[in-house]
């Protein structure tokens, strides 16, 4: 189907795959009467509706996409197998990814393997990485250099001084308001990288292969350099 286009398949599935649930329109009705930027909104429109990265042009070698094929991923990845694949099953339920046999890569044009590895801390959740900077010869050619992101095409990232802008707000609010009570509100949008869709189109340039399954990401993924910005 589809002459194995990956792009097809993510616009055939649509619904989670795509975020075509997303009732963008209202969101962006609401955000105008509390009197946004218009620039703002309409970057958070094509973030919503057309998808990520802001711009992606980028060609590769097939011995390049083979060199990252044949290198597989990290043996933290192997060491933890079992934990790797449950994660991965909760990906694929909520439709993160889409999961095929790993043996239809051969035949899927414009694909490009990544490898993974998990990143462990002491005291702290195993996290899974997209390791789109990993480069295995002085040649090769990760996907995190393929991005435009170092020429600009993104906004810059303003996360780092969020709990500086933060304290500064909560010492002024103290001082204007020295006997309220102040309440400070913090939430973790679950999986928030992966709610944000990639451009349908280079979806298969972000794909990987854990065990015997090819994976196709649909959302950003933690690991490559403009999932923070978008």
């Amino acid at each position: 189907h589809f002459n194995l286009d990956s792009s097809l398949l993510m616009r055939y599935l649509g619904n989670n795959y795509t975020g075509a649930y997303r009732q963008v329109n209202d969101i962006v009705t609401r955000l105008r009467a509390l009197h946004i930027d218009e620039e703002l909104i309409s970057k958070y429109t094509r973030v919503m509706l057309t998808g990520c990265p802001n711009r992606f042009v980028a060609e590769t070698t097939r011995d390049n996409a083979l060199l990252h094929w044949r290198h597989r991923n990290g043996p933290t990845i192997d060491k933890k197998l079992k934990q790797v694949m449950k994660t991965m099953n909760k990906e694929d339920k909520n439709n993160f990814v889409i999961s095929l046999p790993h043996w239809v890569a051969r035949f899927m044009p414009h694909l490009f393997f990544t490898p993974q590895h998990i990143l462990e801390k002491p005291g702290k959740k195993d996290r899974q990485i997209f390791d789109a900077s990993k480069r295995y010869t002085p040649w090769s050619t990760p996907i995190n250099m393929m991005t435009s992101t170092p020429a600009g095409s993104e906004e810059d990232c303003l996360f780092g001084s969020v709990r500086e802008e933060i304290l500064h707000r909560l010492y002024n609010c103290r001082i204007s308001f020295p006997n309220t009570d102040l309440i400070i509100h913090a939430n973790d949008v679950k999986s928030a990288f992966r709610q944000i869709k990639l451009h349908p189109d280079i979806m298969g340039a972000f794909s990987f292969i854990i065990a015997d399954t090819l994976f196709l990401s649909c959302g950003l993924s933690f690991g490559t350099d403009f999932s923070p910005a978008n």
